[in-house]
Formats: structure tokens, sequence, C-alpha cells
């Protein structure tokens, strides 16, 4: 079997659901906001190792390991007055600009489902998660005022469920038309593919011509199509005038 060299980095979004009844995954996601960039952090604890010795030998004949706690945090910068009932319970008095936000004088923790999706390499999916916020930052020109999020990965109350799960992320595919919108390449010094290549792109710059091939070439125009793996689906013809030599 080939070696799997997927990596995992980035973050794509961070999303949470209310905990179906039975306790399982959720499958009805929200976002909160905006995560701040280099924030996000897991955290896994040393468990507790308890030995237990005879006093014949100096060598422990059992033992007994329970797992650190699992966790993960990070800074959300943005949030308006929804957001923070959400998180911190309490009231909102009143409407659009004149409504006001009560904080209770208690908080308690949420339990939520949390995914995290990567831009690339796996997903990682958590039935239930205990969320406790906390506002942080400064009222000052080179900082925010933000909500620190600590959420503590929980046994899910279904029996059967695991704790956590994940699966590689699998990009959707872009329909190379919704990118590719100038088609008329006006004027080109030739009609060889890396000429119209570099025309495609330097008037379509969101098409990555690395993932894109040139095919039926005539003297005015060209049909750009994906190259397998690489992102895109569809064609698109080009037209152009090739300049007199």
């Amino acid at each position: 079997m080939a070696t799997d060299k997927t990596t995992t980095r980035g973050l794509q979004k961070i999303e949470f659901g209310t905990i179906p009844t039975d306790g399982g995954m959720t499958n009805q996601w929200f976002r909160l906001g905006y995560t701040r960039r280099e924030t996000f952090t897991f955290n896994s604890e040393d468990g507790d190792t308890t030995d237990f010795y005879s006093e014949e030998s100096d060598t422990a004949i059992d033992s007994i390991t329970v797992p650190g706690k699992e966790s993960f945090e990070f800074d959300l910068m943005n949030f308006n007055l929804e957001t923070l009932q959400k998180l911190f319970g309490g009231t909102i008095k009143g409407t659009g600009d004149e409504a006001i936000y009560c904080a209770p004088n208690k908080i308690e923790a949420k339990e939520w489902s949390c995914k995290i999706t990567p831009e690339k390499g796996y997903i990682f999916a958590y039935p239930r998660v205990s969320i406790m916020p906390k506002l942080s930052g400064s009222f000052t020109k080179n900082e925010l005022m933000q909500i620190h999020l600590v959420c503590t990965i929980l046994e899910p109350t279904k029996e059967g469920v695991p704790k956590w799960q994940t699966q590689k992320f699998i990009k959707p595919l872009i329909r190379l038309d919704s990118i590719l919108k100038s088609t008329d390449l006006g004027k080109l010094k030739d009609n060889n593919a890396e000429t119209i290549l570099n025309r495609v792109n330097e008037l379509n710059p969101l098409v990555d011509t690395s993932n894109v091939e040139v095919s039926n070439i005539t003297k005015n125009s060209a049909t750009i199509s994906e190259k397998a793996g690489g992102g895109y689906i569809g064609t698109v013809n080009v037209g152009f005038t090739v300049l007199a030599q």
C-alpha cells in the first residue's frame, strides 16, 4: 500500500450545532464568526498514571493510566448581540440599532457538536463539546475586543458514538465557467497553448492555469478544460486574433 502523504493544515471554518436529543452528532451546523489568525490551538493534557508496588519488589505489579483532558481554544474576532446571547446566555431588549444585550449574572458552559474544516487534509468532528466563553482583548487602536472560547471534548451521551471522528476533506469542484468569464483574449502573438494560457491567466486571475489545459486550437479559438484532479469541472471556449507575422 502506498504511503498517504496527506497533511492537515490551515483553517477554513469552525462550525457548531445543537446536539440531537438522542445524543449523537448533529447535521445542522452554524458559524459564530471569524477565528483570529494564530489563535486556534489543540491541547492534550498528560494523563495520570498510578503504579502499584508490592513489598517484595521495586518493580510495579500493576498500573492504571487515566487519559488527560482534550480541548481546543480560539479567539472569535467578530460578534454581534445575537452571538453574545448564544454564547453567554442573557437577553436582548429592543430591536435594531436600539437593541441592548443584557448579560446574565451566572455564565454556564454550552454543550454543542463541533466540526473543524481545514484548508486541506482531514475534517475533525466532535459530537459533544463544552464551550466556555470569556471576553478578552482591550479597547486600544492596536487590539480587538474579542471572545475567547475554550472547547472541552466530552464523551457523547449516545451509546456507540465515538468522542471524535475524522475524514478526508474533499474540496467541491469549481465550475470553470464561473471564474473564467473573460473569453475574448484579444490579439495574441501566436496560437500556442502557452500563449493562450498566459492570456487566460492575465484576464482571469482566479483561474489556476496549472490545473487546466488547452485543446481544439484553431487560428482564432480554443477550448479550455480541466486537468484530472485539478479541482475544476467543465470547459470554456475562448476566442482570439493572431497578429500577422
